[in-house]
């Protein structure tokens, strides 16, 4: 008997049901991407990296050493790094009487802080090596304990001690961003918040008192510096970028994919996606420079501010695969946080000017140009009470009418007399008692 053939026939028909479902899935495939807007961002990815470029956003590696490279003598992170906040304890519930108990851990501490307060810088470094985003719980601590020395001083009468607190509060806070980033900024805010709720206290308790009121204008001064919105946006671009680039490193197994719903389906099956790169970056560089742009050069130009803060919002709200790389950029947060801090501080500036000029509130704001903005790019607000005169800006985008903030609703409230302010709330195990007991009123 011969040989038994193999059925060519029957492999080639095999072959060509398998190239038919092939060429469908491929069509399919085909289809689903062409459906996206991957291939049109790809398709101006030059173009956009060299708006990006253009706008000065492009951070290597060396441009990041040598921008924050500074001299270890300037910098006060490594005495910042020496700190022991144990011994002491949470500043906001430390009393008089535990203040008095720890005087050697507490005194050790304001000390220092007031040696981190004569360098130039707040710079975190690891074997010589700039590390972004320090150790800013150190800085909230110091912030939040200077604070309350200074409370503690000016309960006791004494200005030049209170004065010393102050001084270094308003340093740490200003050095909070000295690592640029939008994380930094946002530090800087929380901590000169802190430092304004104090001085606002301190306006009630001395508003008739010019020496009190020179060291509440003298630490204001100290706060007012300038945001550097530009280094935030440089180095946001940077991380950006990173995301996308690593995205295409490695796959993510299915179980990495479900526990990070957090990012988009697009992020997520990136690796797998033709061309997902190249839409990823070009959308970060058209975000970037877009905003780059629109930056104000005057960083109190509450106008422009908002321009820049539309286009992001406009931005963002895009659909599309390619524009999803862009979820949540850190801008979308940072005007307002910053504007809410400068409208506070323009409130604190307004009302000590007021009381050290012996001002008529009726007749309005004695301090013209950036000084009289609110959030809302509308003046300080002045109201008079039933017990007299506060100066406040808004705590949220809605006027309060000068109502003391309670569970996120009301206003910023600088008191321009004791009479007028509540009760403050004190340390656990401290007797409460008015914000104004044993201070002069004001006229």
């Amino acid at each position: 008997m011969g040989e038994k053939k193999p059925n060519r026939g029957c492999l080639t028909r095999g072959a060509v049901i398998v190239l038919i479902f092939g060429t469908l899935i491929l069509a399919v495939l085909a289809g689903a991407f062409a459906s996206t807007d991957l291939g049109s961002a790809a398709s101006v990815y030059e173009v956009n990296r060299n708006a990006a470029k253009k706008a000065g956003l492009f951070f290597t590696d060396a441009e990041i050493e040598e921008h924050f490279k500074v001299p270890d003598a300037d910098n006060g992170m490594t005495l910042l790094a020496k700190l022991d906040e144990k011994p002491i304890g949470s500043p906001d519930d430390l009393t008089d009487a535990e203040i008095r108990e720890r005087k050697v851990v507490i005194d050790a501490a304001t000390n220092l802080f007031a040696e981190v307060s004569k360098k130039k810088f707040l710079i975190s470094k690891k074997h010589g090596m700039f590390v972004p985003f320090g150790d800013s719980a150190k800085e909230k601590f110091g912030v939040k304990l200077l604070c309350r020395m200074a409370k503690y001083s000016s309960d006791q009468g004494d200005l030049i001690a209170c004065q010393g607190y102050f001084h270094s509060a308003a340093h740490l806070a200003n050095a909070a961003d000295d690592e640029g980033g939008a994380i930094p900024i946002l530090v800087r805010v929380a901590c000169a918040a802190i430092v304004e709720v104090r001085l606002k206290r301190l306006i009630a308790n001395h508003a008739n008192d010019p020496a009190w009121l020179s060291l509440i204008e003298a630490t204001l001064k100290e706060l007012d510096q300038p945001y550097d919105l530009v280094t935030m946006l440089k180095m946001d671009h940077r991380e950006r970028l990173q995301v996308s680039i690593d995205i295409k490193k490695e796959p993510m197994t299915l179980e990495q994919m479900r526990s990070n719903e957090f990012f988009p389906l697009s992020m997520r099956l990136g690796y797998y996606l033709p061309r997902y790169k190249e839409a990823s970056l070009s959308r970060t560089h058209e975000y970037y420079s877009g905003l780059a742009n629109l930056l104000p050069s005057d960083p109190y130009d509450w106008v422009q501010m908002q321009r820049a803060v539309a286009f992001s919002n406009a931005y963002t709200a895009r659909k599309g695969w390619s524009y999803e790389a862009m979820m949540e950029p850190e801008f979308d947060q940072l005007p307002q946080a910053v504007w809410k801090e400068i409208s506070n501080r323009n409130a604190l500036f307004q009302a000590v000017a007021i009381l050290k000029t012996h001002a008529d509130p009726a007749k309005g704001l004695p301090i013209p140009g950036r000084y009289r903005l609110d959030r809302d790019g509308k003046p300080i607000r002045i109201k008079h009470l039933e017990k007299g005169w506060v100066v406040y800006s808004l705590f949220d985008r809605d006027d309060d009418g000068g109502q003391e903030l309670v569970k996120g609703k009301g206003d910023f409230v600088v008191h321009l007399s004791a009479a007028t302010a509540p009760p403050e709330i004190q340390p656990r195990g401290q007797k409460a008692i008015g914000i104004g007991a044993g201070s002069p009123s004001a006229p």
